[in-house]
This record gives structure tokens, sequence and C-alpha cells, in this order.
């Protein structure tokens, strides 16, 4: 009997977890992973409250894959500045390959598309033209283009969106410039090479264009006569395939075919057109550097055919980090988030592949529906959303909508009113 009255009395001096004070409950929760704070939100209103406090999701959300926002330019593209909890949701949809795919402007005509996104808009060239869609919230206005613009007698290579102009180099070895706002077309520097523009590039009032000619001219913009002057031309000996201005100096990066014994990738001083650094990273012949990417003054991505891509240290010309395809293919094409995530679109089966900078391994891949024959020739994203330019189609990710409330940390069973 008595025994029975002790462990009676042990019962009543067991404390619960929901009678636990909010701030130890706090400090616990930080210690769950997503999945069991998911869960333990629908175990009552109070712990689903508190699980809604940004504390718990704070240090989670600056260290989330693709959402963090936390650089300038990640923020300037994205349609708003996502709640912290929402911020962890949709990364997970973006690690799990969660998301509504959307394809526009389908057509039979093979084309190698090159797209420009901002807050507002997304620029995409289609054969000698480039149009401008109004962006939504699940993708794109594909109903009729906000901006047509034209000039190129043929097919646009690559194109820039810079202080209120698009400047474009074309296959007709021409220099185009548009006003952005009113598609008004100001600019049309005809001959500027003797043959294919496959790439330009433009910082502070000077525009970089790179060709099949193997060379590389810098140009003045001059704003008040509405024309380009010509500063210099430089002979590279190699076919150049992609050039990248950094936005925080006066260095470009040019990247070229590398045959003729030539590394691929030079770093040129704009301002005097001198070339201060070629990387002698161990390239086989015609590993050539297809996209280039600055990530901050002194670091800079390259990639291309020898399907890897490199981080450089511009300070002392070191490779310090590499990420290799899983299934070796040409790289087209990369983006970044200026924090922790990669993005980069390959030369087969429509394939996007996502890395963590922080990491070896891929995080995930995705291929486009509809068209598994073509290479990502283009790719932009934000927070939400992930834009490929296939030659047939653009495809439109949306990873904000998709819930999976039996493991997602945040079902919302109970609203704050």
């Amino acid at each position: 009997m008595s025994d029975q009255v002790v462990s009676a009395e042990n019962a009543e001096e067991k404390i619960l977890l929901e009678n636990l004070p909010t701030d130890v409950l706090l400090m616990i929760f930080l210690y769950c992973d997503e999945v069991s704070l998911g869960r333990l939100s629908q175990q009552c209103r109070r712990f689903n409250e508190i699980i809604n406090e940004d504390c718990i999701w704070a240090e989670r959300s600056r260290k989330a894959i693709v959402t963090n926002q936390l650089s300038k330019e990640m923020q300037e593209r994205s349609f708003c500045i996502l709640p912290l909890r929402e911020k962890c949701r949709i990364s997970s949809n973006w690690r799990k390959g969660r998301f509504k795919e959307n394809i526009y402007f389908s057509h039979k005509t093979r084309y190698m598309p090159w797209l420009v996104m901002n807050h507002d808009h997304l620029w995409l060239s289609k054969g000698n033209i480039i149009l401008c869609y109004q962006r939504k919230s699940d993708g794109l206005r594909s109903n009729c283009a906000v901006q047509r613009l034209t000039g190129h007698q043929e097919d646009v290579c690559r194109f820039v969106e810079a202080e209120d102009m698009i400047f474009s180099g074309g296959r007709d070895g021409a220099i185009c410039g548009w006003c952005s706002d009113s598609g008004e077309f100001i600019l049309s520097q005809r001959d500027s090479h003797t043959s294919d523009i496959n790439s330009v590039t433009y910082v502070k009032d000077v525009l970089v264009s790179g060709s099949r000619d193997k060379t590389i001219k810098f140009w003045r913009w001059q704003w008040s006569d509405r024309r380009c002057e010509l500063l210099r031309t430089i002979d590279v000996q190699d076919r150049v395939w992609s050039t990248s201005a950094s936005s925080h100096g006066g260095l470009c990066a040019i990247g070229s075919s590398g045959y003729h014994q030539i590394p691929p990738l030079h770093i040129y001083d704009i301002e005097h057109g001198l070339e201060i650094m070629k990387f002698n990273e161990a390239y086989v012949s015609g590993a050539g550097i297809l996209d280039t990417l600055w990530e901050s003054p002194h670091h800079l991505f390259s990639t291309g055919y020898d399907g890897y891509i490199r981080l450089w240290d511009t300070r002392t010309g070191w490779c310090v980090n590499t990420w290799e395809d899983p299934y070796d293919s040409p790289i087209y094409c990369l983006a970044s988030d200026n924090v922790h995530t990669i993005l980069c679109g390959t030369s087969h089966h429509g394939r996007v592949q996502l890395w963590d900078k922080r990491q070896q391994h891929s995080l995930q891949m995705y291929f486009m529906s509809a068209n598994h024959s073509s290479p990502v020739y283009s790719l932009a994203f934000d927070a939400c959303h992930l834009f490929v330019a296939l030659d047939q189609s653009i495809n439109v990710m949306d990873f904000s909508g998709i819930r999976n409330t039996a493991v997602d940390m945040m079902p919302y069973l109970f609203r704050r009113k």
C-alpha cells in the first residue's frame, strides 16, 4: 500500500514537456531538426506559436541553401524578403527536388538562347531579337512581351543589362544597344568584329566584347553622343567564349577555347588593357571556358568543357576549390547567390545541377521535362524560382508552393491572428 502511495506522488512530481517555461522550450527546440519541429508544431497551439518564433529559424535560415537571401544581389532579384521559417521550408524543397514546372514559348526551331533576370522582368534572346517579359509570382506573364528589341541581322549570342541599357553581341559581328525602359534602339556598331561576338560585358562606361576572331575589344560608351568609342583591341590568339567584368573593381575575366597551348582563362585590367594574370591550371587541350562569374573582388568562378567548376583567388592565381560534374558533362553556364549556392547548366538532357559550396558532392539535379535532349544554355534564379533556357523552350521551376505536412517543418495547423 505504501509503495503505491510513493509511486503516485512521484507521478505527480513529473514535469511534462508542455508545462516547461517558454524560454526552456526555446532552448530545447533549437536542438531539434526540421522534421521534429514540424511534428512538434502539430501537438498543440502553444508549441506551434513558440516554433513560429524567428529565433528558432534565424540561424537555420542563414545556413539555408538558395533561400538565405544574405547577399544584396539575391535580395535585388527576389520578389520579396521571405520570412525566416519560409526560407527554411522552401530551401527544403530545393534540396529534395520538390517543385512545380511551367513551360513557356515552346517552338520547333532550335535556338541558343541567353537570358538575364532582374526583380521585375526576364530578358530573353530568341534568334536575332531580344524579348522582355514581366515576372509574376508563379512564373512569367507570357501573353505578350513588354519589349521587343530588334537590330541584329543574325542571332544574338550574348547580351547584358547595365545602367538602363541592354548591350548585345551577335553572329553578325555587330554590337547593338537599347534603352531598357523604352526599348529605343540607340546603338548599332556594325563590323565591330570580323566574326561572331560570343560575349559582351559592361562596367563603369566600358564595354568589353570577345569574339571568335580571337580578339577582345574595349569600348568607351559615350552617354552624350550615344555611341561606342574603340579604346583598344587585343589579340588573345585563341577564340574567345566568355567575358565577365567585376563590378567591384577594374578587372575583366576572359575565357577562351584552350587551344594552341594558351591557358583558357585570363585576367585583364580594364583601364589599361593589360593582361595581369593567366591561370595555369593543367587543362587538357580544348577545355575552353564557357562561362565566368565574379563572386567577390578577389574570387572568380569558371566553368566549361572539362566539366569542372573552379573557384579562383585572383590575389594568388591559385584554384582554391573545385566541383566536378557527376556525369563528366560540359557545363555551359552557372549562377550563384554569392553565399552558399551554385547552380550550373549542363550540355545534356536539360540537366541543372545544384551545389552547396561548403560540400564537394552535388545536392540535387533537376531534369527539364518535354525537352530531354537540349543543353541548358542559360539559367537564372531567385529564392523561389529557377529559370532555364533550352533550345526550344523556357522552363520555370517554382519551389515555393510545394508542401508535405508529414515531414515539412511548417504545417501551419494553428495560425496566429
